[in-house]
């Protein structure tokens, strides 16, 4: 990633592909680059996952790639107690919300 300025929270992933076909000897380049705002992980709003799936095995050339997000509930902490009792203490999570925001179909060949 390259910052493009100290005061900004701007990035650009800048991506580079070559491909030589040895059967051929034809070659294919593929140059891009994409601006992300620069952001912290915030456990509540969701920790970023990005994963490429294989569909046709290990080796295949079909795969899935999957962008999503896991986001984790704040805790609920109760405390209770009684004149004629010990303390009790009970912990509480929600659900892990996960949110998937892209499914790409990706073919290399």
């Amino acid at each position: 990633m390259l910052k493009l300025d100290e005061a900004s929270d701007l990035v650009a992933k800048l991506s580079f592909r070559a491909a030589l076909d040895t059967a051929t000897g034809a070659t294919y380049a593929k140059f891009g680059w994409r601006f992300e705002k620069l952001e912290p992980i915030n456990v509540r709003d969701g920790i970023p996952w990005r994963q490429k799936l294989p569909l046709d095995g290990p080796d295949g050339h079909v795969k899935l790639e999957v962008r999503a997000k896991f986001a984790l509930p704040e805790p609920d902490i109760e405390y209770s107690s009684t004149k004629d009792s010990e303390g009790s203490m009970i912990v509480g999570m929600g659900d892990i919300e996960v949110r998937v925001e892209e499914l790409n179909l990706l073919m290399e060949y």
